[in-house]
């Protein structure tokens, strides 16, 4: 199986920014989130600026957590796309061979 863009192979930026959303993107929200606790930005006056980006974070989270259940039951449905990424970036797994079965 192989990333691909509907026959064709996915272009350089596509790769990078599959890289990118894939690995640095998590671990920079983890990290900053994981300061967020242990600091405890949720205590501190909501006009402090870590107290408006820790809000921002549960948006986030929130919408990244809801949109991947709503790409679950579209995946379910067509099995276009695995991720909410491919399904931004347009990447979808293609098999190699037309008569490919699934092993399920």
């Amino acid at each position: 199986m192989l990333l691909k863009i509907h026959g064709d192979e996915p272009t350089r930026l596509q790769r990078v920014l599959h890289g990118v959303g894939t690995v640095l993107i998590p671990y920079a929200f983890d990290r900053i989130q994981n300061r967020a606790m242990i600091s405890q930005w949720s205590s501190l006056p909501e006009d402090d600026y870590r107290y408006i980006v820790n809000k921002w974070l549960d948006t986030l989270e929130k919408i990244w957590s809801a949109a991947q259940v709503l790409n679950l039951f579209v995946f379910l449905y067509n099995g276009k796309y695995r991720s909410v990424l491919d399904r931004i970036l347009f990447l979808r797994l293609v098999y190699d061979k037309a008569e490919g079965g699934r092993n399920v």
